[in-house]
This record gives structure tokens, sequence and C-alpha cells, in this order.
């Protein structure tokens, strides 16, 4: 068993770590990204019906369907990281009116789902993906 004490030596035992064991740490990072994910296009899909209630005009149905054809999540098995929004320049240029939809305007209220979400379930994603971790460091 190898003995680690910085971040430095975690990072690199874990990159020279057997793949099945990288896989087993990234596991629970694609369990926290496909969750939030989830939990964002659940809320893109209340706002999107509410829309019409919210603004009187079905424009904003518009922008949360495009953020949810756009709005992805994706996992490095190399960087051990997973990432969740609008991943790749094109999204971003196709969903350009989601931004005011999260951020709100002076005419319509702001609606940060991802954030809220992120807040809501970053505790639980992080001590999950601590254990992982620790299992993982236990087997090198």
């Amino acid at each position: 068993m190898a003995k680690i004490r910085g971040a430095k030596e975690l990072r690199r035992a874990l990159k020279h770590a057997p793949s099945a064991l990288r896989k087993e740490a990234t596991e629970e990072v694609r369990i926290s990204s496909q969750t939030m994910y989830r939990r964002v296009m659940a809320g893109l899909a209340t706002a999107g019906r509410l829309a019409p209630l919210w603004h009187g005009k079905i424009g904003m149905q518009r922008i949360t369907g495009n953020a949810r054809r756009f709005y992805r999540h994706s996992v490095s098995e190399k960087k051990m990281s997973g990432r969740v929004g609008l991943l790749t320049p094109g999204a971003h240029r196709s969903a350009f009116y989601l931004r005011m939809f999260f951020y709100g305007t002076y005419r319509q209220p702001a609606r940060n789902i991802h954030e809220e979400v992120f807040e809501d379930e970053a505790d639980g994603f992080v001590k999950a993906q601590q254990k992982a971790l620790d299992r993982v460091v236990r087997k090198l």
C-alpha cells in the first residue's frame, strides 16, 4: 500500500492506477453529473410549462426547449471530472437567450435553475465523491 500525503501525490497515484480503479473513482462523478443533469432538465420542463403564465407569451417555451436540446453532461475518465451545462461553443451560440432566462432581464425574473440545483446537491455530491475516492485510495 502506498502512502499518499498531498494532492500532487494523489493525482500522480490515480493517474498511474489500473484502469479498473480509475473507472471506480470516476463512477461517482458520472452519477453526480447525471443526477444534476436530470434535476436541471426537470426544472427546465417546469419552467417551460409555466412560461406563458409568467410572461404572457410563448417565446420562453422556445428558449427552454432550445436549452433542453443543447444542455448536456459529460465525464472525462482521463481527468476524472464531470461537466454539466452548455459544453460547446456551438451550444453557447444556439442557446444565447438561455442567459436571459437564467439571469433575468428587467422584463422577466431570473430563474437560474442550474446554480440552484448545484447548491442544493453540492454537499451530497462532494461527500459521495470523497467516499469513492477514499475506497480507491485504500486499494492503491
